[in-house]
């Protein structure tokens, strides 16, 4: 299944609310001011020392494992 595929099948099982909660999310991430938002409009220079930026952190060990990162968001957001 395409990940498009398995997105739309996520989203067809969530409640209204829920998928409201997801709106109001997407919104306020998508209109944070531009410095702050991580889906601004980059040039290739910029994108390409963000890829050396992480592939450093992670090369020194400055990263956290997924599943801590996902019990901390379902922590935070009560998911």
């Amino acid at each position: 299944m395409s990940v498009f595929e398995e997105t739309v099948s996520i989203l067809e099982n969530l409640s209204e609310d829920d998928l409201k909660i997801i709106q109001i999310l997407a919104v306020r991430m998508l209109t944070r001011p531009e410095e702050s938002n991580p889906f601004r409009p980059m040039t290739e220079e910029e994108f390409l020392g963000e890829i050396d930026t992480a592939l450093r952190h992670a090369g020194e060990g400055k990263t956290t494992p997924a599943a801590e990162v996902v019990k901390e968001m379902r922590e935070k957001y009560g998911i």
